[in-house]
């Protein structure tokens, strides 16, 4: 987010420099450990947290609740590897689309936000505390759209984690965990991405006038 910001604006030596930092950051912490990161990346079973917009599909294909509750599970599945790929897809997809986009805004936050936050609202496997990596930034302006929707979906985060394991549950268990699990992440997904892009409408809309602005100043 912070390279496609300093890019937009025309800082192309300082794009550089972002570039060059982030890859040094990532090469001095894992060239150490390559080899058994690897191994730990590609032995991961691959399971659907419960606040993930992929949980509902997912539960529905296996027809379980995608192992969280088996502390080792027997063999590797298709259906997991293969969302485990879709979500990384979509996370791709929504950090570099939306944080190039909203690369327009006079300040880096929301691309930075956007693009960190982009993990947590569409990855197959994800935690409360992963929200803290974009919260911050959006805590730098006033509240918009698009850092309510990353505020609300840290909380249904945290609330679909805090759901006690039941065998049998009542209709008002029954209703809220379809709620917090199944319906409220897929709305997110899709608030998240409108809210985005309506910012960088927002931000086309301020670059308009500033340039009318200064036309009419020259």
């Amino acid at each position: 987010g912070l390279l496609f910001w300093v890019w937009r604006h025309g800082h192309r030596r300082m794009a550089a420099k972002v570039l060059g930092a982030a890859a040094a950051v990532v090469l001095a912490g894992y060239l150490p450990v390559v080899v058994s990161a690897s191994h730990v990346l590609t032995g991961a079973d691959k399971t659907v947290t419960n606040a993930s917009p992929w949980n509902g599909i997912v539960d529905r294909l296996l027809r379980h609740d995608a192992w969280r509750n088996v502390a080792d599970p027997l063999a590797s599945n298709g259906t997991l590897a293969g969302f485990f790929y879709v979500g990384l897809v979509a996370v791709l997809v929504l950090a570099f689309g939306l944080g190039w986009r909203t690369a327009r805004r006079g300040r880096p936050d929301d691309a930075v936000g956007v693009s960190l936050a982009a993990y947590p609202v569409a990855a197959e496997y994800a935690y409360p505390w992963y929200a803290a990596w974009g919260l911050p930034l959006f805590a730098t302006d006033r509240l918009n759209a698009l850092s309510a929707v990353v505020w609300i979906q840290s909380v249904i985060m945290l609330a679909a984690l805090k759901l006690p394991l039941a065998v049998n549950a009542g209709v008002a268990d029954a209703l809220l965990r379809v709620l917090l699990t199944y319906i409220a992440p897929v709305g997110l997904l899709v608030a998240f991405v409108g809210a985005g892009l309506r910012c960088t409408r927002e931000a086309g809309a301020m670059v308009a006038v500033e340039a009318g602005g200064a036309a009419l100043s020259g």
